[in-house]
């Protein structure tokens, strides 16, 4: 029998740059004024609509059924729900269709923009559609909450240092691909540049091309087996690497993963989260205590 997939479009093929979050949430400088989209659209999402799709560059930006807690949490680049605090839980929770465009004045001089500095123009103009059309209002503090410490294991490091990049880049300015990738059509390994995940009903694969241990503390950060704790990197590893990770979902992924096929699946052995990222890469996940910045809602509607 075959094993059946479950996709998010935000979780398909994806550029490291645009997806990669920060341990620091992205504000606006001092006397900055966000920048902001010209047009948007915003709807409660189709009850029972299982297809999610989050899409969003310098000059656009397409959201389809995602919780607002979730939206907000883009916006400000929060690693974890924990850091999104306050606001009616009927709300916060609730499913959000939102599609947005750049004037294009705008969109060509985002262009322009290294590709860090695209993803912050995007994240501050999410938080000004958010102010305008939910009238949300935040402000930021400091908490001690309960962290992942991302260290080398006992052994090493086992990753692969990423190969220069060729004599004539590619243009950065070219837009990432689409997330939204048919499974068959995803290759084995991520494309330069690229990060991607595989979900079956029995493994989980990822893997990246040319990325950061931030990106991968990130990407760890996002998964059920860190019960909602930011994973800060403190491999002390600033250089560019090739991985592949691979590890069964865990409960937490929306229902009884594990054994979802009666054991028959080749993946039904695979280790856990915290096994397979010693095993496989030479790090570990510590617990730990750390200052972390989160976003309390002040005011939604």
């Amino acid at each position: 029998m075959r094993r059946s997939l479950r996709w998010m479009a935000v979780v398909g093929l994806m550029g490291l740059g645009v997806v990669g979050l920060r341990a620091q949430l992205v504000l606006p400088k001092d006397g900055e004024a966000r920048p902001a989209f010209e047009v948007s659209t915003v709807r409660t999402s189709a009850a029972g609509s299982e297809m999610m799709r989050m899409q969003w560059g310098g000059d656009s930006c397409r959201i389809e059924n995602f919780q607002l807690r979730t939206i907000i949490r883009q916006a400000y680049g929060a690693l974890s729900d924990d850091q999104i605090v306050g606001g009616p839980d009927t709300l916060m929770d609730g499913h959000f269709d939102i599609n947005a465009k750049a004037d294009a004045n705008d969109a060509a001089q985002v262009k322009n923009l290294s590709r860090d500095d695209r993803t912050r123009e995007s994240r501050l103009m999410l938080q000004s559609l958010l102010a305008e059309r939910f009238h949300l209002k935040v402000h930021i503090e400091t908490k001690e909450l309960p962290v992942y410490a991302l260290v080398i294991a006992k052994g090493g490091a086992k990753l692969t240092a990423s190969a220069p990049p060729p004599a004539t880049p590619p243009d950065e300015g070219a837009p990432p691909p689409k997330a939204a990738v048919a499974p068959d059509q995803l290759p084995k390994t991520a494309p330069r540049g690229m990060s991607m995940i595989r979900m079956s009903s029995t493994k989980i694969e990822a893997s990246a091309s040319e990325g950061t241990m931030e990106q991968l503390a990130s990407m760890l950060t996002n998964q059920p087996d860190a019960g909602g704790r930011v994973v800060i990197d403190k491999t002390g590893l600033t250089g560019k690497y090739d991985w592949n990770l691979a590890w069964a979902p865990s409960m937490g992924m929306g229902g009884p993963m594990r054994g979802a096929d009666n054991g028959t699946g080749s993946d039904a052995d695979a280790p856990g989260l915290f096994t397979a990222l010693e095993e496989q890469l030479g790090l570990k996940l510590e617990p730990q205590k750390g200052p972390v910045q989160v976003v309390v809602v002040d005011h939604v509607e």
